[in-house]
């Protein structure tokens, strides 16, 4: 007979949580950028995250990643149901999005709760994570024209829907 702990590492194998964040902040012409990551196994421009691990919550996760990937965690989240800054994360939207096997194996999903967070900007070289050399900023309206052999349409739908808060995000 299979436990529940089994039970659910089996589920977990098709499904993954994750908590990703679009970073943005403004450079200092008073354009809004948005910091996006090259993904190693994709080579897809996306927002910063990774997986949540058993036992974590998503909020922990995400300023996880954050931490991990490019050694910062953010001043502020965006709560896009107040169009207000929050000290703490808040989701700002969910995808679940499919994730193909590199090796031509079985396709699994993510649930990816995505959160919007605020940075000092700074140049990619003052980040100190392990992704750092794969991280680049880019202005709101570059980021919409990227090509979908670049990014994902997962990406490209939340790039849309940060441009209708951009007056909030600007300050």
């Amino acid at each position: 007979m299979i436990g529940i702990l089994e039970k659910i590492d089996n589920i977990s194998k098709k499904q993954h949580d994750a908590s990703s964040a679009l970073i943005v902040s403004n450079n200092h012409l008073g354009d809004l950028m948005i910091l996006l990551l090259k993904h190693h196994k994709i080579g897809k421009w996306i927002p910063i995250g990774g997986h949540v691990e058993r036992f974590e919550s998503l909020e922990s996760a995400v300023i996880r990643e954050l931490e991990e990937e490019i050694g910062t965690s953010p001043i502020y989240w965006f709560d896009k149901n107040f169009r207000n800054w929050s000290p703490v994360p808040v989701v700002f939207g969910e995808k679940l999005e499919e994730i193909p096997s590199p090796d031509k194996g079985e396709t699994h999903f993510h649930r990816d709760f995505i959160y919007l967070a605020i940075i000092d900007y700074c140049p990619v070289e003052n980040f100190t994570g392990r992704m750092k050399d794969r991280v680049k900023w880019v202005k709101l309206e570059e980021a919409l024209k990227i090509d979908l052999s670049e990014t994902t349409k997962e990406t490209l739908e939340l790039l849309d829907d940060l441009k209708k808060y951009k007056d909030e995000l600007l300050g």
